[in-house]
């Protein structure tokens, strides 16, 4: 079964990925998750807001 993750949590992560708080590859390693699902959430997000 594939992991699901809140908006909340999402938002947070994107945030600091728009930030350049951490890059994906960290934000990768520290969440657990790959880097081409942050990299999808990221560029909906920026898409989302045009």
């Amino acid at each position: 079964m594939r992991k699901q993750y809140p908006p909340t949590v999402k938002a947070k992560i994107v945030l600091e990925l728009l930030k350049e708080e951490k890059t994906l590859q960290e934000a990768a390693a520290h969440y657990g998750i790959h880097v081409n699902q942050l990299r999808q959430w990221r560029q909906r997000a920026v898409a989302d807001l045009v």
